[in-house]
């Protein structure tokens, strides 16, 4: 116990010597706003040593609760979650009332009394249903399952995207509190764009740190969805494409991925665990909700806009028409406004952030069609578990080329 306690005092002593560094040209601009995650990462390990827990350790077995049962407790903490957010933000714009000020203490009381335990029935739902799916763990031949899937609900932090002007082409990604004002974030990217950089901050819906973070503020199913991308982000960890060299497909690639499989395996624990619980006439509007906006007739194809502003963007900067291509991208966020699509900034950095996620319609094919090969080679496979198996094995794009037409030559 000694020697833990020891150890819990070093790591602390680590957390508070170390600050955040960014040695670059963008430090004036962020320091103030900076997240560590480095920090971030050390003070959880401080509190699973204080704690005593293990990854092994026995938790509580939620298989007990009846479906509905499980279902309740998790949607009752997502909606407290949201409604807690909700008063959050306005208290960020305004002052508020006693009664406001109340009810958000109220909130915050019961989303700590269920943290824990719908985060228990998550992991649980998420683990039995990659069970059944056939995947355990990255090693071959066993089925204990591992990585443990490990997350934490929390406030995440904002990302600023930094781009090149002349092309779609990352220069650095700088993590920034989560507590950021809109004003802070216009003078951010404002001090950004005057170093001649595009620039753009952006939420996120998880952190592929670990334990994983991910924020409670969202709807039910890209919830459970966020969950199953980030574990397989842990999973790609001891896989080679996890390790591979990063190259301009690697990151699409695993992101796409996880992508796909963070899809299905929501559909599944969705249709396992919470569809019953949504039955009622009641709860079926809610479901609509988590399932994304239904058209009986759409009349405007966002992805396809998307697919062609980017096409006509990077035509534009690719004949060296910097200022034209600005122009034509503020032209097309305010037309995709019009249309009921609101984007903040559409810009180099935008692309660039969304270009990470290759079946994104931000991503247009980009990186030599990987989110349509990977899209294909899903289809083409006899399974989520053979998928998976096959693109964690790759390194390169060239192994997904080769992949697909073995497959298709079957």
């Amino acid at each position: 116990m000694k020697r833990k306690a020891k150890i819990a005092v070093l790591l602390l002593l680590i957390t508070v010597f170390i600050p955040p560094v960014n040695p670059s040209i963008f430090w004036n601009a962020t320091r103030n706003y900076e997240f560590s995650i480095f920090n971030w990462e050390v003070g959880s390990l401080v509190g699973l040593v204080g704690e005593n827990i293990s990854f092994w350790e026995e938790k509580p077995d939620y298989s007990d609760y009846s479906g509905t049962e499980a279902s309740r407790i998790v949607i009752t903490y997502l909606d407290i979650s949201q409604k807690e957010i909700a008063l959050i933000r306005i208290g960020s714009e305004q002052e508020l009332s006693e009664v406001q000020r109340a009810e958000l203490s109220d909130l915050q009381y019961k989303r700590k009394e269920l943290e824990d335990e719908a985060k228990y029935i998550l992991r649980y739902q998420v683990q039995a249903v990659l069970q059944e799916e056939g995947i355990f763990n990255p090693f071959d031949g066993t089925e204990f399952f591992f990585p443990p899937i490990n997350f934490e609900f929390e406030y995440l932090p904002r990302v600023l995207v930094i781009s090149e002007r002349g092309a779609f082409k990352e220069v650095k990604k700088i993590f920034l509190s989560p507590d950021i004002t809109l004003e802070e974030i216009e003078q951010i990217e404002s001090a950004v764009d005057k170093l001649g950089f595009s620039s753009l901050v952006v939420p996120i819906g998880g952190l592929s740190t670990y334990p994983t973070l991910i924020s409670p503020g969202n709807n039910y199913r890209w919830i459970i969805t966020t969950i199953a991308h980030e574990w397989v982000h842990t999973y790609m960890f001891f896989k080679p494409l996890g390790r591979a060299k990063h190259t301009s497909e690697r990151q699409p690639m695993e992101e796409t991925t996880a992508n796909i499989v963070g899809k299905e395996i929501a559909n599944s624990v969705w249709a396992e665990y919470y569809e019953p619980y949504m039955r009622d006439e009641a709860k079926s509007t809610a479901y609509s909700t988590v399932s994304g906006p239904v058209y009986s007739a759409p009349k405007f194809d966002f992805n396809s806009a998307m697919r062609q502003i980017r096409k006509n963007t990077e035509i534009l900067l690719a004949q060296g028409k910097i200022d034209e291509a600005e122009a034509y991208m503020r032209e097309q966020r305010d037309w995709l406004e019009e249309n009921g699509y609101r984007i903040r900034k559409l810009n180099q950095a935008y692309f660039v952030f969304h270009g990470y996620y290759a079946d994104s319609p931000a991503h247009s094919g980009a990186n030599g069609g990987v989110g349509s090969k990977l899209l294909e080679l899903r289809s083409l496979s006899v399974s989520l578990k053979e998928f998976l198996l096959s693109v964690s094995a790759m390194e390169n794009a060239q192994d997904l080329d080769s992949a697909l037409q073995e497959l298709k030559n079957k």
